[in-house]
């Protein structure tokens, strides 16, 4: 029996799902606990409708993930930082700068939660961070560190 889902049912499916699943569950347990709906034809077809402009959406932001990281590819950045005589700097440069420099230099909105640093910065020089952009998407950005 095709049911669709109306909340979470883990090994079941997720909300909005349509599955198939025994009569004696669905009429049961699903419907009395108002946890699914019988899937008739016309609900099937918004549901595929609906998966159609999901994937459709996804695909258009991978894409735009993609042309997104062939611009950044080789773009570098400067973030300025207090620091010693030495090269050393006095804290360690951290992903809000960084993103707060993509944003005053190259026009780009990051979220500095997508910039991964292997190592913290500590010291004036010129290094790379990988920025996610989409799922599997990722750019790499020089980042040139320098001294105040």
């Amino acid at each position: 029996m095709k049911v669709y889902l109306l909340q979470d049912l883990p090994g079941t499916g997720k909300k909005g799902q349509i599955v198939d699943v025994a009569e004696g569950y669905a009429r049961n347990y699903l419907f009395k606990n108002n946890l699914a709906i019988l899937a008739d034809e016309k609900l099937i077809e918004q549901v595929k409708k609906r998966e159609e402009r999901e994937q459709r959406k996804e695909e258009e932001r991978y894409q735009k993930a993609l042309d997104l990281k062939k611009e950044l590819e080789g773009k570098a950045v400067v973030v300025k930082a207090s620091g010693g005589e030495k090269g050393k700097l006095y804290g360690a440069v951290t992903t809000r700068q960084i993103a707060q420099a993509m944003k005053e230099q190259l026009k780009l909105e990051v979220d500095s939660k997508d910039i991964n640093m292997p190592d913290p910065i500590k010291s004036v020089g010129v290094y790379e961070v990988d920025i996610h952009l989409f799922k599997d998407v990722w750019a790499t950005v020089k980042v040139e560190v320098e001294r105040e």
